[in-house]
């Protein structure tokens, strides 16, 4: 365990068609192991399954209900391409998954089948979220091609309604602030890019990391936001002054860099993983 260490003061206390039918598959029983990595996972309570995607081109659906889940496999299905992210979206009880070819797939849970599948990236779909804009409920997905592409998820299959251009290389990760509504996204240029999703512009750049941005997570119902490079620079933001107020690092070396971090607002934690898997 890597206990970070401050480098600064202390923060403010607030804190258009489917291209490719699935293979299904019988599920067994008692699933063995997966042998290859899994690449994106989306836990959805109120259907009680997970659902993972691996570098095997398989996506995968687990029984997670009841109190004592089985973890029981209900289904594969086959993909032409890495599932790299996904999200669920209650308003519209559809999963979305963005794939390494820039495709973004559309999945029907219930029936555990693909609906349709969308392009418009030109490389690998990197992160997905969902964002609330003047009573609509937008996806939004970041691509290593430097776009955002903001999708209307109840449209189908999903429509283009904003895309945003400012990254001078792929953008990694990306966060909304229900509060300040702001979307934050990160980038293999270093920049911390603030969005104004609405007008399509750059509110401004956020430079204090000197390595590509690995994670960005917001701390909502305060105007905090925390974002991590792969070097194990945290950097803690304020939304009202869009100022760094607070720099921590976190022990990685070169051969097993930062790749993701979450913020835990209840125990005012912040949990960072590196490739090697300690945290």
């Amino acid at each position: 365990i890597h206990t970070p260490t401050s480098t600064s003061p202390q923060p403010h206390p607030h804190i258009p068609i489917p291209t490719h039918v699935p293979t299904r598959t019988p599920a067994p029983l008692c699933p063995a192991a997966r042998t290859w990595q899994v690449l994106a996972a989306e836990y959805i309570r109120e259907l009680g399954c997970v659902i993972t995607s691996g570098a095997d081109l398989v996506v995968c659906f687990w029984d997670a209900s009841g109190g004592t889940p089985s973890w029981r496999l209900r289904q594969r299905a086959s993909v032409q391409s890495s599932q790299l992210a996904m999200r669920w979206v209650p308003s519209c009880r559809h999963l979305f998954s963005g794939g390494a070819d820039g495709m973004m797939h559309v999945w029907d849970v219930i029936k555990m089948e693909l609906l349709c599948s969308v392009g418009g990236h030109k490389d690998g779909i990197t992160e997905l979220i969902t964002l609330r804009q003047q009573a609509k409920q937008l996806l939004a997905s970041s691509s290593l091609d430097g776009t955002i592409r903001l999708w209307d998820s109840t449209h189908h299959p999903p429509r283009l309604t904003h895309l945003l251009k400012g990254h001078e290389r792929g953008v990694q990760c990306l966060c909304f602030s229900n509060d300040f509504r702001h979307l934050f996204s990160g980038g293999l240029d270093h920049n911390l890019l603030v969005w104004n999703p609405q007008s399509e512009t750059v509110i401004c750049a956020l430079r204090q990391h000197l390595a590509p941005i690995a994670a960005v997570d917001v701390v909502q119902g305060t105007p905090q936001v925390v974002s991590a490079d792969s070097s194990g620079v945290v950097c803690v933001w304020d939304c009202r002054s869009l100022a760094c107020a607070q720099k921590l690092a976190v022990a990685v070396s070169p051969e097993h860099p930062l790749t993701s971090m979450v913020v835990i607002p209840k125990h005012r934690q912040i949990l960072a993983v590196s490739r090697c898997g300690s945290s």
